[in-house]
């Protein structure tokens, strides 16, 4: 249950409720997938959307399934055939050219404050000592994936699990009593934490 970024679509920027209907609004992204969808819009395509989250079931209710808090909604799919009919796309708001060859990077205070742990920039092929514990702390304190797979899972991050970053900084392994679990982490932590090495080697 994660988002491949390669196959991203859209970005939702915004919601609200009316009556008992979540509306969202989004704009398509700057990948194959999201030019596709554009595509498709401007064709005047029907384009519908459908929620993926992680809950534990409790019991049937009719015709309905009841899930259990928390619910851990990671992604609102594009799809051909919705669960529902009022999941299709309404109307079309604007649309725009965005500038995607700048990219800034946001640190928090935490990451700044991080960045100036005393590590000798390597420069010169110096061999440059880096923390991962204080990176790793990092991560999981300000991560809402990492707080929202551990509380759903019920697998809590404790002195007895061994944590690691893989796969380039975008997933968190969590090693514990011979279960692994393997959390991508959010655009923003991955940007941090790339940043932090970057820091280190520069």
């Amino acid at each position: 249950m994660y988002i491949d970024q390669s196959n991203i679509s859209h970005i939702v920027t915004g919601y609200r409720w009316e009556d008992n209907h979540l509306v969202g609004t989004l704009e398509t992204a700057n990948t194959a997938a999201g030019k596709d969808m554009a595509g498709l819009i401007r064709q005047g395509s029907d384009v519908a959307f459908s929620m993926r989250g992680i809950g534990n079931v409790s019991e049937k209710d009719g015709q309905y399934t009841r899930i259990k808090s928390p619910l851990y909604i990671v992604a609102y799919d594009y799809v051909v055939i919705p669960s529902h009919p009022n999941s299709y796309m309404t109307r079309i708001m604007s649309e725009s050219l965005n500038d995607y060859d700048s990219q800034v990077i946001n640190e928090s205070a935490e990451m700044k404050d991080l960045l100036k742990m005393g590590a000798e920039p390597n420069r010169a092929g110096k061999i440059t000592e880096v923390d991962m514990n204080e990176l790793l702390h990092y991560v999981k304190k300000n991560s809402e994936n990492v707080h929202a797979m551990t509380e759903s899972l019920e697998f809590p991050i404790d002195e007895a699990a061994s944590v690691s970053l893989e796969e380039n900084n975008q997933v968190l392994s969590v090693k514990k009593n011979n279960e692994d679990l393997k959390i991508f982490l959010e655009n923003n932590i991955v940007n941090d934490a790339n940043n932090f090495f970057k820091k280190m080697l520069y």
